[in-house]
C-alpha cells in the first residue's frame, strides 16, 4: 500500500523584521516549500524527471539525492498553483521509480531562486 503525507502549507510565511524590506514584498509573490521524496527514487533518473516537472509548472529551485539511498529532497519557489501542479506531476514520477511516501511543506525562503537545479 504506498502512503503518502502531502502537507500543502501555502500561506504566507515571513522572517521577524522583514515585514517592509524589498525581499518580503517579492517573497509574498511565491512560496517555497521543502519536499522529501521516499522510495526507489536514486538511480532511475528522479531528479531529472523532476527538473522536467518544474520546467513545465514554472517552479524554481533545486532537487537532489540524499544520503540514505532512498530519498531525494527538493527545495522549490513558485505560487501555490504552481507547487500543485509540481506536486501532481512529481507523485508519478519516472517509470522505473517506486514512491512510498511524499512530505511537503513550507519553509521560509533562504534564498530567490532563479532556475531549476539538479544537484
Amino acid at each position: 500500500m504506498l502512503h503518502r503525507l502531502l502537507l500543502r502549507l501555502y500561506e504566507s510565511v515571513e522572517k521577524p523584521g522583514m515585514k517592509n524590506s524589498p525581499e518580503s514584498i517579492e517573497s509574498r509573490q511565491f512560496n517555497t516549500a521543502k519536499i522529501l521524496i521516499y522510495g526507489r527514487v536514486q538511480g532511475v533518473s528522479f531528479r531529472r524527471f523532476a527538473a522536467s516537472c518544474a520546467a513545465k509548472t514554472g517552479i524554481n529551485g533545486y532537487v537532489r539525492n540524499l544520503n540514505d539511498s532512498r530519498s531525494v529532497e527538493a527545495i522549490v519557489q513558485g505560487s501555490p498553483a504552481s507547487l500543485d501542479s509540481f506536486l501532481r506531476l512529481l507523485e508519478k514520477g519516472p517509470p522505473d521509480s517506486l514512491i512510498e511516501k511524499i512530505i511537503v511543506g513550507k519553509i521560509c525562503p533562504e534564498q530567490l531562486y532563479n532556475s531549476f537545479d539538479i544537484r
